[in-house]
């Protein structure tokens, strides 16, 4: 009912995501209810709601529902490689043909390395890419600290227990915190007086 309201009610292409359930019947049961709802694409995760990023990933189930919805004209995208396959561009078109899907959807892979989708040139350094990362939060107006402690976590990965900048973000209890150790101290703190200093004029407006 959701799937068809939002697909009745909006003008633009409405896609869905699921997982797998147990029996193989059952998820192509799924499937078939869902490809009724007039969705677009649809993004499959081949594990069951209970299994975690360190179970296998069922690639031929993936393969079996792309197959389903072939010529249906919905897209299927195959997802859950990020940490058992994915590790170099060329390793996301090689999901791509395992699973028989049309494309496939990354985070974990994107947050962990950056330069996923990069196929050409050198790959920056990572605390580069983190540098670049907190200038950006700043360039939109600020992000939420616990998002951008998790982001750059992400990015950091084993390292947070190896290193001495790792081990201080993890103990890391604010934005400056953070700022800090990537030495853009002073861009944080412009950005918080200019902040404060636009709160402070809208309030004499007001």
């Amino acid at each position: 009912a959701i799937l068809r309201s939002l697909v009745h009610n909006l003008s633009v292409p409405v896609s869905c995501k699921m997982r797998i359930l147990p029996s193989l019947d059952e998820t192509l049961s799924l499937v078939d209810v869902i490809s009724k709802t007039g969705i677009s694409s649809l993004a499959v995760h081949g594990r069951t709601k209970v299994q975690r990023p360190h179970d296998p990933l069922d690639c031929d189930s993936i393969r079996k529902i792309a197959d389903r919805l072939r010529g249906s004209g919905i897209f299927v995208f195959a997802n859950g490689g990020s940490e058992s396959m994915i590790r170099r561009p060329d390793d996301i078109e090689e999901f791509r043909r395992l699973t028989g899907a049309d494309g496939v959807m990354l985070a974990r892979s994107a947050e962990r390395n950056c330069g996923i989708f990069r196929t050409h040139d050198s790959m920056p350094s990572r605390d580069d890419i983190i540098s670049r990362y907190l200038m950006k939060c700043l360039e939109i107006g600020g992000n939420d600290f616990c998002n951008i402690k998790y982001c750059v976590q992400r990015m950091l990965r084993e390292d947070q227990s190896f290193t001495e900048r790792g081990k201080s973000l993890l103990i890391s209890r604010c934005e400056f915190d953070i700022y800090k150790l990537w030495d853009l101290t002073t861009q944080y703190d412009n950005f918080i007086q200019n902040k404060q200093l636009k709160n402070s004029l809208q309030f004499d407006i007001k």
